[in-house]
């Protein structure tokens, strides 16, 4: 699943995105997901802190952490296209990742990747 989710929105990144009018705007919501970032980070904090115990006992909310990884990976998915359209850059981009910096956004999607296997994992494992 993760794999054909990188692939589709790797896919989506290089071809049919360009070609979407106002693409060149998309590049003002950095700041916006890095700020969700942030709070998706938190709150998983303040889930795990209150949610009980964190083994899967009578304490915990099994709908709430199915909820936080549903968001998560849509949160994962959104930045990995954001990521992959810095990567392949453009003229239409504010922001792109320059020939020096390639090693560190290889690990960038490569880490989104691995945060989206691991919050499918749990969606998975709560069913």
């Amino acid at each position: 699943m993760t794999a054909a989710g990188v692939f589709g929105v790797t896919l989506f990144a290089l071809t049919y995105f360009p070609k979407i009018d106002g693409v060149g705007s998309l590049s003002v919501f950095a700041p916006m997901l890095s700020a969700t970032g942030v709070v998706f980070a938190t709150a998983g904090i303040i889930i795990f802190a209150f949610s009980g115990d964190a083994t899967g006992g009578e304490g915990t909310n099994a709908k709430l952490n199915v909820l936080f990884a549903a968001i998560g990976a849509l949160l994962f998915v959104l930045i990995m296209l954001f990521d992959t359209r810095m990567i392949v850059g453009g003229s239409k981009m504010m922001f792109t990742i320059g020939i020096e910096c390639y090693m560190i956004a290889a690990l960038q999607l490569y880490l989104e990747a691995v945060n989206m296997f691991a919050l499918l994992i749990v969606i998975l494992g709560e069913m």
